[in-house]
């Protein structure tokens, strides 16, 4: 079952790399202090497992994606990331959460930057949610702390059998609740359904090149198994 979701700037894959249309240099063909760094920490609940991603352009976050040259290098949790050609990035997978995870890039001009990057707070849908209706709106309590600042909620219902999702967000600081539009539920099919909530997180970098970077990171819980209806 796949997900698209679309915030600001929050992808780290290269889309159009993934299409054959996005070059990807190296980082000795550039001025050092023009790359723009992009780095995610993604938790998953279903696996208990946290991803880290690093992302590397050339002048900002609509530029060509740069390799790193030897010996530049990324580590995270002082262990080395893992070059992935396919997707233009660079990834380490572990076991369990942690709160915080701090991100080391060292360049060629012997440069290292320092990024701490703070897990986002916990999520869940609760587990006294059992139906959905098709036939009104409904308001979505989440269970967690209230948004902060420079954070965002989405929850992605899938009817039965349906791999394309109705994707819902919220955006408000301090909200503690979702408003799940009747105008998107009334085309999910009916049946065993699934609903998918997030919690997406972000930060200002603290130590980068002149051109800066992005940073996030992402909670994603267990999905919840829902009956949909009329």
């Amino acid at each position: 079952m796949s997900v698209t979701i679309r915030l600001p700037f929050l992808p780290l894959l290269c889309i159009s790399f993934l299409l054959s249309a996005c070059a990807i240099d190296e980082t000795i063909d550039v001025d050092q202090d023009s790359i723009f760094t992009e780095y995610q920490l993604v938790y998953d609940a279903s696996k208990n497992s946290t991803m880290a991603s690093a992302i590397f352009r050339f002048e900002g976050q609509q530029g060509t994606v740069l390799e790193l040259s030897d010996p530049a290098e990324v580590t995270v949790k002082q262990e080395p990331m893992t070059w992935k050609a396919a997707k233009g990035q660079y990834e380490r997978e572990w076991d369990g959460k942690d709160s915080l995870s701090i991100f080391a890039y060292h360049d060629l001009n012997n440069n290292t930057f320092s990024n701490t990057v703070l897990m986002a707070a916990d999520i869940a849908v609760p587990q006294s949610l059992l139906n959905i209706s098709k036939a009104e709106e409904l308001m979505l309590e989440w269970e967690g702390k209230e948004l902060a600042t420079n954070e965002s909620v989405v929850v992605t219902i899938f009817g039965a059998g349906q791999n394309n999702g109705k994707v819902f967000t919220q955006t408000s600081p301090a909200a503690t609740s979702i408003t799940l539009d009747q105008g998107k539920l009334k085309d999910l099919a009916e049946g065993e359904g699934s609903i998918l909530i997030e919690r997406w997180a972000v930060q200002v970098q603290e130590e980068g090149s002149r051109v800066g970077g992005a940073t996030s990171s992402r909670y994603l819980a267990k999905p919840v198994r829902v009956m949909i209806g009329q």
